[in-house]
Order: C-alpha cells, then structure tokens, then sequence
C-alpha cells in the first residue's frame, strides 16, 4: 500500500486493505503482445488473498495526511481503534 496508514488491530488475522483507485487514466496507444506461457493465475497466486495464522496480534499501521481521509471513511476491522496524529495522519 502506498504511503503510511494505520488502524491499530488485534485480530486472529490480519485487517483487509484496499487499494484506491486512480482518480484519471492516460490512454498511451502503446499496446504489447502477451507472451503464450503468461499465467496470470501463477503471476498473482502469492500476491492477494486472506491469510492467516495462530494467535493475536496488535498491528499498527500509520498512515500520511495524504491517505488519512481515505481510512477514515471505513471500519476495516471490528476491532480497529484510530488515533489522529500530528501532521493531519491517522493511525
């Protein structure tokens, strides 16, 4: 994710986090060919997804001015707690 960011969580797991999307695009006309053996199953398998483990945790993640708003308009975990921080960021 970019820039800092932080609902502080104590899960079983870990909290979901989305990436915004971008706000224009730029049409380039460049185009590419894919190559045969390209598996976009195989090139994302280890990038998204739930993952787990055993016990808890207490994560806290900071985030910049620039992305504060943003996390503030969800509740990304039950037990998520935010904490204004100088700067205009959240954690």
């Amino acid at each position: 994710m970019n820039g800092t960011c932080s609902p502080t969580t104590r899960a079983q797991g870990h909290p979901h986090l989305r990436a915004r999307p971008r706000a224009s695009v730029k049409l380039t006309g460049k185009t590419f060919e894919r190559p045969q053996k390209f598996s976009l199953e195989k090139r994302l398998r280890d990038s998204f997804g739930v993952h787990s483990g055993e016990g808890e945790y207490e994560v806290v993640i900071r985030f910049n001015a620039r992305a504060a708003d943003y996390v503030r308009e969800k509740q990304w975990h039950e037990s998520q707690q935010l904490r204004d921080l100088n700067g205009g960021g959240v954690e």
